[in-house]
């Protein structure tokens, strides 16, 4: 199968769906090409009222393809992910990620970047740069801090255990 990020525009909502079931719905950096060029459509499409970003089959997303991370320039990858979600943050239309499975690393900025964040009792948030000895974007800790609070926001960073939706309830 053949990843890829879609975009379906009904009346007046748009989808836009993460496909790479077989690696968790992570994001190879074509993938991130195809994201940041949905956005930039949805923001400029005068009738398009909310955006709904969600992944195809039982997972949200897991963030960096790490295989590309290693095959590529890693500072370029991380570079074009920040370029994504500062884009997803920025969009001028109300942004909810619909979230369920896995919601891992990057995918957790992606739905911390969305106005809205709704969760099935099956997702699992976990940041996980840390494992790999990467630092999580200072515009994407100031997003979290913002949505959590600086206590849980620590503790998801430092220790990149993974929670539930019931605890990502409870931090907000």
């Amino acid at each position: 199968m053949h990843a890829a990020v879609t975009l379906i525009i009904e009346q007046d909502l748009a989808r836009i769906t993460i496909d790479n079931s077989q690696r968790a719905n992570s994001l190879t950096q074509p993938m991130l090409g195809e994201l940041r060029e949905h956005i930039a459509t949805v923001a400029g499409s005068p009738g398009v009222r909310a955006v709904i970003v969600t992944g195809a089959g039982e997972n949200f997303c897991a963030g960096l393809d790490i295989t590309g991370i290693r095959a590529g320039d890693p500072h370029s990858i991380e570079h074009e992910y920040v370029a994504v979600v500062k884009a997803l943050a920025e969009c001028p239309k109300p942004t909810v990620a619909a979230i369920r499975g896995n919601c891992i690393g990057g995918g957790t900025q992606l739905a911390v970047a969305c106005d809205l964040r709704i969760a099935a009792d099956t997702a699992k948030f976990a940041i996980t740069p840390a494992k790999l000895g990467l630092v999580y974007p200072p515009d994407s800790i100031e997003r979290l801090t913002g949505v959590v609070g600086p206590a849980a926001a620590k503790r998801l960073l430092f220790t990149t255990d993974p929670i539930t939706a019931s605890t990502a309830l409870h931090y907000g």
